[in-house]
Order: C-alpha cells, then structure tokens, then sequence
C-alpha cells in the first residue's frame, strides 16, 4: 500500500492484505506450513469473492478481479506442492476482470541509495512522504521505504545528478547504486532474441524492407488478413492473448527490416509493445482494438512508403472506422449504469461499452447501429460464432430495409465469443 501512489480497493492489493493478516493469525496458532497455508488460500478466496463488492466497475460486469484470483492460484500451488498433490486444470470459477496495468515508457538510470539524517540533525528525522513527493518530481517507479532513521530509495530518471543531490539535502548517503537500464534493456533484448531465433542478434539477414503481422482469431480473418498481404498471423484475440514471447518469435522469423505489428485487441497492445522493447529490429505497433480495425488499417499500406509514414496512415484508417461487437450475455448483470439478463443481444464499442441491448438479436444491431456517427455509406458485416450466412443475410435485409442507401458487405469471420463483428465507414 506506501509503494502504490492510488491504492485502491476491491484489488490485488484488498487479496494480499486479507491473506497476510489471515496468515498472520494463522502463525500464531500453529507453526505448521501446510495449515497457515490452507488458511491463506481460504482467506484469498473469500477475499476475492468480495472484490465485486468494493469496486463498482467489477460488480456492474459481473466479474471478480483479477490480479486477485491469479495470486489465489499462486497460493494453491503452493499449497498442492508442501502437500506433494498432483496438478490439476484450474476449475471454471467467477469470471476475472482483465485489468492492464501501463508500464513506464522509457527506462534511464536505476538510482538507489539509503538515507541516513545528518549527525547534527535536530532529532526530528526523516519524513517519508516528503522523501517520496519529491521524488517524484524526478521520475517514475519510485518507492520509499524505512522509517525517521534510515529510508531506502529506488527511482528511475533520467538525471541520477539530481537525484543523489536531492538525497544530498535531506542527509548522509550510502549503498548507492546507480544502473543504465537503456544498456539493461539493449542486452536483453539481444540476450532473448539469442534464446528466441536461435542466432545471434547481428545476424539478422537483410530481406525485404517491411512487413507486417497481425493477431486474430477466426478462419474467415485470418484469410482477409492473408489475402490483404499480411505476413503473418498469430493466433489469439478475446480471451486467448498471444504470449510476448510468441509475438517476438514471429517478428523475428520475418526477414524485414522493419515490422508494423496489429494487436487488433486492448489486451494484446501492451505485449505488443513489449516485443517492440525485445526485438531486434524496428517494430511499431498500431493500436487497433479489433480485427475490423486491423483490416482498415492495412488497407491503408503503402509498401512504397517507409515504416514510420505506414504506421501514421494505418493508425488513421483504424482511428476512422466505426466498428460494433454483437453478442449474447451469459449472465444477469449491470453493465454501464444498464440492466442485461442472461440470453439478451448486447451490442459492445471498441472499448467494450454497451450501446445496446434487446432480447430481439435484430433489433439490438439496429439499434447499435443508430448510435454510431452518421455520414458512413458502406457496412461490412463479418459473422462468427453462432451465426450462419442465412442469419446475416436476414440481419443484412432488415438494415437495408431501414438505411435503403447504405452498401452493406457480409463477410465470414468465424471470430469466437462474437456473433457479429460490424464495421462503418
């Protein structure tokens, strides 16, 4: 909680609170390690059963959280190994929130250092929260901890002169370490890529200047994907997020000197930025939110054009489509302020907001529809799970019916989780 700048509960940080001060009670009563650890396993549970109740966002979308329910599993792992059991598959329990944390942008210097108050100090100390405000004027990861006598500190910034002088101003400095994480970052990026593609990372072969990947589920996609020169495709979407790892081993099987990488999801994008960190050659990443907007943006290539130039074109493209998620609610639940009982149409923006929802699957598309800008003239439809051509081509027919000017393309995506995918422009 004093490392965290926004504590917040209803978290990961509400779990391991519960867990320890059960875990504590528990070492009290027995020094047993299989016993305190049942006892923290149940508490982590119950602890996280309750997220919902602390944090509005969870309880509207009927999840729990879960950076909470993955540290549950790590406790019953522990557990089955002090017990010697057998691994299982995990059983099929509340459904998790995905929550992404943003990682920092940039690296610098790694500076820590203990601070100790001057000898001729007037006894009050060190402050802290003084300490910490300060440093973060600095740079960012920044923790403080210790107390009025001795405080260590950890920050990354960019001018490791300033921050040793500010440590210089509060008191006496010791153990100070001082890293570039840049160099860090540069070794291990040729260090994984080694582990990655099995050559070193000077060997890269020169080849065709760009290409481009893109992640996507669903064998209708993947073919659009293919046939609009995509270089390759990586399985995932929804639910089943590509590793950094997997994403960097198809980067690097390119022989491209540079790549332009499509996450086409949220929840993709941060390890797609990631692989831009480990790669061995040049890797931007378009932030598109979904295969729709993958599709918008490769349209928009330009194999003329160098790779920065593609990637501001791309982004465009996929900035200025509108796109729509149809599919069914599995649960009773609130989402967004709104009702949704379990077999109802929801209809789902790019950011996973409800626009609609209707127990008609029709009429919840139409009305999905109304809420996007007006001006589009061309609607591509792409059908997946749980949808047929003849159930599209019944929806098709009842948009046309009302928009009798709008261009409207039926395309199989094969998508999972999502009956249609809708995307104007």
């Amino acid at each position: 909680y004093a490392a965290v700048l926004k504590p917040v509960e209803g978290t990961i940080l509400t779990v391991v609170r519960d867990s320890a001060d059960a875990a504590i009670e528990a070492a009290e009563r027995t020094n047993d390690l299989e016993s305190v650890l049942a006892t923290v396993v149940d508490a982590a549970g119950r602890s996280v059963a309750r997220t919902p109740a602390l944090l509005p966002i969870l309880r509207e979308s009927g999840v729990v959280d879960a950076g909470g329910q993955g540290l549950v599993r790590l406790f019953q792992g522990a557990l089955r190994q002090v017990n010697r059991a057998a691994p299982v598959v995990a059983e099929v329990g509340a459904r998790a929130s995905t929550l992404v944390a943003r990682a920092d942008d940039g690296f610098g210097y790694e500076t820590m250092f203990l601070i100790q108050p001057h000898a001729d100090a007037n006894g009050t100390g060190l402050d802290i929260d003084t300490i910490r405000g300060g440093l973060l004027k600095f740079g960012e990861s920044v923790l403080v901890a210790g107390d009025t006598r001795a405080v260590k500190v950890h920050v990354h910034s960019e001018r490791p002169d300033q921050v040793l002088a500010f440590g210089l101003g509060l008191g006496t400095l010791s153990r100070i370490s001082v890293e570039n994480l840049d160099n860090q970052a540069r070794d291990q990026r040729e260090r994984r890529a080694a582990e990655f593609t099995g050559r070193q990372a000077a060997t890269v072969q020169a080849g065709s200047r760009l290409a481009v990947i893109a992640v996507t589920a669903g064998a209708g996609l993947v073919a659009c994907f293919e046939s609009f020169g995509c270089s390759a495709v990586v399985p995932g979407g929804q639910s089943s997020n590509p590793s950094t790892g997997e994403l960097l081993a198809a980067v690097e099987a390119t022989n491209a000197q540079s790549v332009l990488l499509l996450p086409n999801n949220p929840n993709v994008t941060l390890a797609a930025r990631q692989v831009a960190a480990l790669a061995t050659r040049d890797v931007l990443v378009i932030p598109t939110r979904n295969a729709a907007e993958g599709i918008a943006a490769l349209l928009a290539l330009d194999p003329s054009a160098d790779a920065g130039a593609n990637a501001a074109a791309m982004a465009k493209a996929a900035a200025e489509i509108q796109t729509l998620h149809v599919t069914d609610a599995v649960r009773d639940a609130r989402v967004g302020g709104r009702a949704v009982h379990r077999g109802q149409t929801i209809v789902l923006d790019p950011d996973d907001g409800l626009v609609a929802v209707d127990g008609d699957r029709t009429k919840a598309v139409l009305h999905g529809i109304e809420t996007l800008r007006p001006g589009f003239g061309l609607l591509t439809i792409y059908y997946g799970a749980g949808a047929d051509l003849a159930e599209a081509e019944g929806v098709s027919r009842a948009i046309a019916t009302k928009l009798p000017a709008l261009e409207i393309e039926l395309v199989h995506g094969g998508q999972p989780h999502y009956r249609y995918l809708l995307a104007a422009e």
